[in-house]
């Protein structure tokens, strides 16, 4: 395996090695990595070019600085294109930003039953959460509260044992404790939030989400101006929408299956880790999603939609809202790697950009997560490839 690939990952080099001797085995040697590094390299070359810089004569820290100057242009225009003058100013761009992600995701999910969490909630009581919206009985909270926004907020501030029980009630669910419901994208207007949410919130910058339920939500915080704040929310509102849809065909695809609450679980459980064996490396779904999205050869079954195989990367669809920033299209797994790797993935970006990152604390998470998804998406494109991890995921493959 490439060195250079391995480092782009960022992991662990047997392990990645293990995982592309496998792929290639069964791919008949075609070597889908090096073709990769080939392409990224042209189109790392192309950014230089775009941004005014010679690709021969350019560091990646200065690379990495005109980045973010670009990111702190992109924050004003993505601001001005949906009619915002304040691109820091939390109060002002909040509902634009809520707004614009709702007017460009209508599809619907398949997701628990609001129902049904009212009741694994009534047996399952997050004491942290009733506390922190000043709640003493769970019977008022469940009757009061939304399910959805309730699940999202107890997922960050519920201890990991209260989450884990949680997926437990999960196991016992069926089909028919889910539902088709239209994704919501909301903000969590609760000030009594902020102090509870502070210690997650610092690592997912007031972005929140629950994949079982269908939300994105923007939490609440006693900051009036924050740095970026327009492109950091809507780059990771996007970066997450694309999460659940991706999930969200996963599990909607095996509802007929045995021991459906078991499975979504485990799903559920595996979305850090990963969801398919390949060599010694736990893959996660998502570059399966992504092939499947853009081979158009999506497994036919009759309860699953078109749009349930649709998927969406924050660095595309950025020029959905403003055409301007279709700078960043295709770059979301690209990166340089001449001296030292640095990423053009708009979320990374405007995360560093947003908290004033040093160069050395870059971050390289989001462009490591799309770069794992398209490698895997190119092995896929080979028919035989695609039949053995598919066949790892259950799905029925023709």
């Amino acid at each position: 395996m490439s060195r250079h690939l391995s480092e782009l990952l960022g992991s662990d080099t047997r392990s990645i090695s293990l995982m592309l001797h496998e792929l290639e085995r069964g791919n008949f040697d075609i070597a889908v990595d090096v073709r990769l590094l080939g392409d990224m390299a042209t189109q790392i070359a192309r950014l230089h070019y775009e941004l005014g810089l010679d690709p021969h004569d350019t560091t990646s820290r200065e690379f990495y600085r005109t980045l973010r100057t670009k990111a702190v242009i992109s924050n004003d225009q993505l601001a001005a294109a949906i009619g915002g003058s304040h691109a820091d100013a939390v109060s002002e761009m909040t509902p634009r930003i809520l707004k614009t992600a709702k007017r460009l995701f209508v599809n619907p999910c398949w997701v628990i039953k609001t129902s049904v969490i009212k009741k694994i909630l009534s047996d399952h009581p997050p004491k942290k959460t009733m506390k922190a919206l000043g709640y003493r009985s769970v019977g008022s909270l469940v009757r009061r509260e939304s399910m959805t926004q309730l699940i999202a907020i107890a997922r960050y501030i519920e201890t990991k044992r209260w989450n884990a029980l949680l997926l437990e009630k999960y196991e016992q669910l069926t089909a028919a404790d889910f539902e088709t419901r239209r994704l919501e994208v909301v903000y969590l207007d609760r000030a009594a939030l902020i102090v509870p949410l502070a210690r997650s919130l610092k690592r997912h910058n007031l972005v929140l989400h629950s994949k079982e339920m269908g939300i994105v939500a923007i939490a609440p915080t006693a900051e009036k101006v924050i740095r970026g704040y327009t492109l950091r929310t809507m780059s990771l509102l996007l970066h997450y929408i694309g999460e659940i849809q991706a999930v969200n065909s996963l599990i909607k695809y095996h509802q007929t299956g045995k021991h459906y609450g078991a499975y979504v679980a485990s799903i559920l459980a595996r979305s850090s880790s990963g969801h398919v064996s390949v060599g010694a490396s736990q893959l996660h779904y998502r570059g399966v999603h992504a092939s499947l999205a853009r081979r158009d050869t999506a497994p036919a079954v009759g309860y699953m939609d078109e749009q349930d195989w649709l998927y969406y990367i924050a660095n595309d669809m950025l020029a959905q809202i403003e055409p301007k920033l279709g700078l960043w299209r295709n770059y979301g797994h690209m990166a340089k790697n001449s001296d030292e790797v640095v990423g053009a993935n708009i979320v990374d970006l405007s995360i560093d950009e947003s908290n004033n990152t040093s160069y050395e604390r870059r971050s390289l998470r989001y462009m490591r997560r799309e770069l794992e998804r398209e490698l895997l998406a190119r092995y896929l494109e080979q028919p035989s490839m695609r039949r053995i991890i598919l066949a790892r995921l259950g799905f029925n493959y023709e």
